[in-house]
């Protein structure tokens, strides 16, 4: 969900390059731009227009609530080798540690295929967060800014009933960046997005299909969230020799 949009690489939560394919179309969310708002925030404007048309007279601390992420203090963001910027570790962190909670507004399936199909428009900006969820970016921050690698440090919380938990997977050093891994993260709404994390386990190719993959979910096991888990479940058991 990072604001450098049409990036073939992974910058922020974002999921979209060349290989993605889009219909052409998704007039509501046509023509994203950022802006600063009247009450000192900078935030998508379609985006924000259409789906929080209220904004430009919310008072400020009712935005923090809603649209802004809890990061922890030991956290900063900085240029990243990954690309662009991204969130590193100020001090040492503990595994465990809650590294983040994501904020947005909650939409459903519908609108978040019409952002999917926008042609102007990027999933950089949303993720899903359950079965029939979706959590979509208003407010410019420094959340919007953790890079995917395929050997992260930090993961989804499994057991939250919403996929907005950021967790320490590791022991994180002062000045390593804080990393997850965005295979783990979305599966209904189909993406693409090539990979230069530059780690030893790099895929090449991270997409929403990746949690299908035999290797790739026993390498991630206990990572997934809880909606992605039931979905393997379901698949895994059907396939069964007793099914």
């Amino acid at each position: 969900m990072n604001v450098n949009a049409k990036s073939s690489v992974s910058e922020g939560r974002q999921f979209s390059d060349s290989t993605t394919s889009r219909k052409k179309g998704g007039e509501l969310f046509n023509g994203l731009s950022v802006k600063p708002s009247n009450n000192g925030f900078i935030y998508f404007s379609k985006l924000a227009e259409k789906l929080v048309p209220n904004l430009e007279g919310m008072d400020p601390n009712e935005i923090k609530e809603k649209y802004i992420s809890s990061m922890h203090s030991g956290l900063r963001l900085q240029e990243s080798k990954i690309s662009g910027k991204g969130i590193f570790a100020t001090e040492n962190i503990s595994h465990g540690t809650e590294l983040a909670e994501f904020k947005g507004h909650l939409v459903g399936r519908e609108i978040a295929t019409e952002l999917q199909e926008a042609e102007d428009f990027d999933s950089d900006y949303y993720i899903q967060v359950d079965e029939h969820h979706w959590m979509v970016d208003i407010v410019e921050e420094p959340a919007n800014y953790f890079n995917h690698s395929c050997e992260p440090n930090a993961m989804l919380d499994p057991k939250a009933p919403l996929a907005t938990r950021l967790l320490a997977l590791c022991d994180i050093r002062k000045g390593e960046e804080v990393t997850y891994d965005y295979g783990t993260q979305d599966k209904d709404i189909p993406y693409s997005m090539d990979c230069r994390c530059n780690s030893s386990e790099c895929r090449g190719i991270v997409s929403s299909k990746d949690y299908l993959n035999p290797d790739f979910q026993r390498a991630r096991k206990g990572m997934f969230p809880a909606y992605i888990q039931v979905t393997l479940d379901r698949l895994n058991n059907s396939s069964s020799p007793n099914s």
